[in-house]
């Protein structure tokens, strides 16, 4: 959970500093999510909100316009990437391999993608939003990764 946090905090900083001022985001809807984004900055910051990795993803992808399919295919790419990589750090797999199973995985990503796109996720409050109502199905393992980086012995090598 800290790294998602870490990573959607870093994320909306990025967007932040790197977008406010941009050309294209003067216009009205531009500022808006300008605004919403510096506001969720300082909730964060204060410990109100969390400002989670895929939340964070989100809301960029959609202030800048970028299509809900497009979104879709770039978070599992990213994804995809990110499993991939994990297993070259437990020296799973080498980096060309990786590469290569992540190309096998490109139609399989697709299909998925395709069957799900209907799917919509509807929020009751911002609790839901921003991931305080998260449920863990795997307590024990939760726990191992959430302490991961802080073990005297990591299994990554990295």
């Amino acid at each position: 959970m800290r790294a998602s946090v870490a990573q959607g905090g870093g994320l909306l900083s990025l967007f932040v500093r790197g977008y406010a001022q941009a050309e294209f985001m003067a216009d009205r809807r531009g500022q808006a999510c300008v605004g919403v984004a510096k506001q969720l900055q300082r909730l964060a910051r204060l410990g109100e909100a969390k400002a989670h990795w895929p939340t964070v993803f989100g809301f960029a992808c959609a202030a800048l316009g970028i299509s809900l399919s497009h979104m879709q295919q770039l978070y599992m790419f990213q994804f995809v990437r990110q499993v991939f990589s994990a297993a070259i750090r437990l020296n799973l797999v080498g980096p060309l391999r990786a590469q290569t199973l992540e190309c096998d995985m490109h139609p399989y990503v697709s299909d998925l993608l395709k069957q799900h796109s209907g799917l919509r996720a509807a929020f009751s409050s911002l609790d839901d939003l921003f991931g305080e109502s998260a449920v863990y199905t795997e307590p024990i393992l939760e726990l191992y990764q959430g302490m991961h980086d802080r073990l005297y012995s990591r299994i990554f090598s990295s």
